[in-house]
């Protein structure tokens, strides 16, 4: 059964006269993972037809106290909890629309480079993963915030001018966990969802990132995420892109630096980047960039683009 849980950390939003607080959205996904999981343990896993699946999330993780008393305390619509309450909900609609991707040039990039991210920390890790959500977020911020301070050589816009505007497109704010990008979690969350990355327990000891509070939680590439970047790994490597070349020799870096060391270390260290000790919580920390290609300009773009609709299907 594919992770179509997931989409409940969406579905509330989907009323368009309503939006959760940032601390309110957090808290809410955080009883919905929560739920979620006491559901799963007390019912000896979930039902594995697709009905009965949307109906054993319906009445026993969104109707569980936890994320109702979190719905009432952020005024969701009363329509909205009542929806929930008698079953009415309509989750299978839900389901359909988050897992939609444009499939944008820029998109599968972005995401082709995550797992890449996460199979090049794996290799220089003791742990041989990603050690928990919160590393991943930070890890990303470093890459971009890399590359948005090289020295701009704009003196020749055809070649070099996009140097410091390349990276991943994900927009940062700051929270009281550090810079956080709901973006980077959603596209996680899809990876996650397609069987292209798994994310084990790696222990009791919650980290405050979003979703990981009680518990923290390992990310690593499944065999099939193996298998897609082994297919473009060396295009990537190899690639005559000057804007790809630099994005990927950036990320090196900062999986090199992040992959020694220790989760105090990490948050000492991101603390430390310009503009994140003098940025109020839920100001903007950083923009990546909306567009960086041409679909000229990378040439195993339709063998990629088929890679992840085979994954989504």
């Amino acid at each position: 059964m594919p992770n179509e849980w997931k989409v409940l950390t969406r579905v509330i939003e989907q009323e368009s006269s309503f939006r959760f607080s940032d601390d309110g959205y957090e808290r809410y996904i955080t009883a919905v993972s929560e739920a979620y999981a006491d559901a799963i343990s007390s019912n000896d896993g979930a039902p594995q037809q697709e009905e009965e699946y949307h109906s054993f999330l319906i009445d026993e993780v969104l109707s569980d106290d936890r994320v109702l008393n979190i719905l009432q305390d952020e005024e969701v619509p009363s329509t909205r909890i009542e929806s929930i309450r008698d079953g009415s909900i309509n989750l299978e609609e839900s389901v359909d629309e988050w897992n939609e991707i444009r499939f944008t040039l820029n998109e599968l990039i972005d995401l082709l480079m995550l797992l890449k991210l996460v199979r090049d920390y794996s290799k220089e890790s003791r742990s041989k993963k990603l050690e928990s959500r919160y590393r991943l977020q930070k890890l990303v911020y470093m890459v971009n915030h890399n590359l948005m301070n090289q020295e701009d050589y704009s003196l020749d816009e055809g070649r070099f001018g996009l140097l410091s505007k390349t990276g991943y497109r994900y927009r940062y704010s700051n929270r009281q966990s550090g810079p956080y990008s709901e973006e980077v979690y959603e596209d996680k969350n899809r990876l996650f969802a397609w069987n292209l990355l798994d994310e084990p327990i790696a222990g009791d000891d919650g980290t405050g990132e979003v979703a990981e509070r009680n518990r923290r939680y390992g990310i690593e590439l499944s065999a099939q995420g193996e298998i897609m970047v082994e297919r473009f790994y060396n295009r990537i490597e190899n690639t005559d892109s000057f804007i790809i070349s630099a994005w990927n020799q950036a990320q090196k870096e900062e999986i090199r630096r992040a992959a020694q060391m220790s989760h105090s270390e990490l948050e000492e260290y991101v603390d430390q980047l310009e503009g994140v000790r003098t940025t109020d919580e839920g100001d903007e920390l950083l923009i990546g960039p909306e567009n960086k290609f041409q679909e000229t300009d990378i040439k195993y773009l339709e063998d990629l683009r088929g890679e992840f609709e085979y994954a989504r299907a």
